[in-house]
């Protein structure tokens, strides 16, 4: 496991994340028969992908400026995403667990174009094609556009920290009001836009925000222990209260990106609640392999639905968990570390030699 020192807890971050999408995608674990308010936690679990997005902002400002050059920061980011992505594309496909409900209801079968715009990373801006080969690959596109332009944003927010996060909140709410605007059939508006890259500006401003908010805090443990009681508290008392909020952090997006960006800003290694629970062994692996099960998770699903077991929706969500984390883990060691660790950088050494002149 990678030690990022001050930020380790990030990695178990995107455990809770990940573990969030695999219980909702798989019914809700038995939790939603326990009452409304349970029910209420379950449908908060799709926010997991917003968690992931303020990380990926904070997570791009440390990648890019541990880089050479803007070209070593792509290199790196597309080996950390592509060979897995473009693996399960593949393996979707051909073992024929391809999300039916979806390529049917927008006529968008895999073929040479839907495969072509997902191996583009251009899918989520077409929403017949944006989920209608894994599920789930839509938030994939998203991030691989920031990946482009957040170097950008990274440079503003050093000169307009404020300005920069209310132009990203303004395009948000703007985006939001607007789906109509859209050239596309108005019945289907609403979903097309919450698949577009720019709906999620808010999330990758914040997380580079967090980047730079960090450097300006001393960090220590009760500030950490106290950033942590909060967050949890708020997210219990948000969860079944949420219409007394005020009118904009009833938006489940909004809210969840700000408690991302506020445990990141806040959270340490010096803090013995967010080491309980975000870097103990269990939540470090999961998170370690959290993309991996991000992308597996939901085509295992379709393979145990067409088996014909039938199980109740607590055996369900330990199964649909457990297969997916065995086969994260594998697909990390097989295809992930290599292509992150040795081929990624090899091929960045590569194209470096041949831009050198001749001494």
């Amino acid at each position: 496991m990678k030690n990022y020192g001050e930020t380790n807890f990030i990695t178990g971050m995107r455990a809770f994340a990940a573990m969030a999408i695999v219980l909702i995608h798989s019914g809700g674990g038995g939790l939603r028969s326990l009452g409304t308010t349970a029910s209420e936690f379950v449908d908060f679990c799709p926010q997991g992908v917003s968690v992931f997005f303020v990380i990926s902002g904070f997570s791009v400002a440390v990648s890019f400026y541990s880089s050479q050059s803007y070209f070593h920061y792509l290199n790196k980011r597309i080996w950390r995403i592509a060979p897995l992505y473009y693996f399960w594309i593949a393996a979707t496909i051909l073992l024929g667990f391809v999300a039916q409900s979806k390529s049917e209801s927008f006529n968008a079968p895999p073929d040479f174009w839907n495969i072509l715009a997902h191996l583009t990373f251009l899918s989520s801006f077409n929403y017949r094609y944006a989920d209608s080969i894994i599920g789930v690959e839509w938030s994939i596109a998203v991030e691989v556009f920031w990946y482009f332009l957040l170097p950008l944003m990274l440079l503003a927010s050093r000169f307009m920290g404020i300005p920069l996060l209310a132009g990203a909140y303004y395009l948000y709410s703007y985006l939001d009001q607007h789906t109509t605007s859209l050239p596309v059939d108005p019945d289907y508006a609403a979903y097309a836009m919450n698949y577009l890259p720019f709906k999620y500006v808010l999330s990758y401003a914040l997380g580079i925000s967090a980047f730079e908010v960090r450097k300006h805090i001393k960090h220590n443990g009760l500030m950490g222990d106290l950033a942590f009681v909060f967050c949890l508290l708020v997210i219990l008392v948000y969860v079944p209260f949420r219409r007394h909020f005020p009118i904009d952090l009833q938006d489940k997006y909004v809210f969840s990106s700000l408690l991302a960006f506020t445990a990141i800003v806040f959270g340490s290694a010096e803090s013995r609640l967010f080491r309980w629970f975000f870097e103990n062994r269990a939540a470090q692996f999961l998170g370690m392999i959290s993309y991996g099960l991000y992308l597996c998770h939901f085509p295992i699903i379709r393979m145990l639905g067409n088996s014909g077991i039938a199980v109740n929706e607590t055996a369900h969500f330990l199964i649909v968990s457990g297969t997916s984390i065995i086969v994260a883990w594998a697909t990390y060691i097989l295809i992930e570390v290599p292509a992150n660790r040795v081929v990624g950088p090899r091929f960045f050494s590569a194209f470096s030699q041949k831009d050198k002149l001749p001494a």
